[in-house]
């Protein structure tokens, strides 16, 4: 899977962000929608592997997160649970 760095939760979902907290940071984190338009814009191509995460860190701080959400929803879509 292609989910990057410790474990997080998302606290809330809002049209313009998502709260995302991570055990033993110090802050909350928000993650824009202009950071998944980004990620999404190439996902294909990522998943291809002609796109890779270091591409994506000069575009978006957050692609760590986007990333991991964007695994899990298609994860979760392909079992039928999404």
């Amino acid at each position: 899977m292609n989910w990057y760095g410790q474990d997080f939760t998302v606290l809330e979902v809002h049209a313009d962000h998502l709260l995302i907290e991570t055990p033993g940071a110090e802050h909350l984190v928000r993650v824009h929608r202009r950071d998944f338009e980004v990620v999404w814009a190439v996902w294909r191509h990522y998943l291809a592997g002609t796109v890779r995460r270091k591409d994506l860190i000069p575009l978006t701080r957050s692609s760590k997160y986007v990333i991991s959400v964007l695994s899990w929803r298609d994860a979760t879509a392909a079992d039928g649970m999404g």
